[in-house]
């Protein structure tokens, strides 16, 4: 199911979709309640708990400096206590998960250009073709076969 956001005020950059894909496939590697934090395609922090709360503090705490401004996703419902203590602690562009309570829609909502997107349940991979563009080219590789081709 693709993205749904909760926010239409501000367009999403290039380097915020890249972001938030590159932050969404690392949070559903894990079982746990979990956070990734990205920042310029790169995971800043990560941290898996018992609450979600936790595992954001600890993903935070990891590297706050390289926190701010990134792209925040949960591998659970994102709920008010924990849009609350983003929403108070840092600036933030996107935070994507599988979905948000109404309370943290209207707490993030406070905040003028966050965008929350929903993203629903996954249950495993989405076959299909994943590219990146390289130096004088692209590589590209099926999901289903793991096996990497360059073009």
């Amino acid at each position: 199911m693709p993205p749904r956001s909760s926010c239409r005020a501000k367009r999403f950059s290039y380097n915020n979709i890249a972001d938030t894909d590159a932050a969404l496939e690392c949070v559903k590697e894990f079982s746990e309640p979990a956070c990734v934090i990205v920042k310029h395609a790169n995971p800043c922090g990560v941290a898996v708990s018992d609450s979600l709360l936790d595992a954001y503090d600890r993903a935070y705490k990891t590297d706050p400096t390289s926190a701010f401004g990134g792209i925040i996703a949960f591998n659970r419902e994102l709920d008010a206590e924990t849009a609350q203590a983003i929403i108070s602690r840092q600036f933030v562009e996107v935070i994507i998960a599988p979905s948000a309570s109404e309370a943290a829609l209207k707490i993030t909502a406070a905040k003028q250009n966050v965008r929350v997107l929903t993203c629903g349940e996954w249950t495993s991979r989405v076959p299909g073709l994943d590219f990146k563009r390289v130096n004088g080219g692209a590589a590209g590789t099926g999901s289903r076969s793991g096996h990497g081709h360059q073009r």
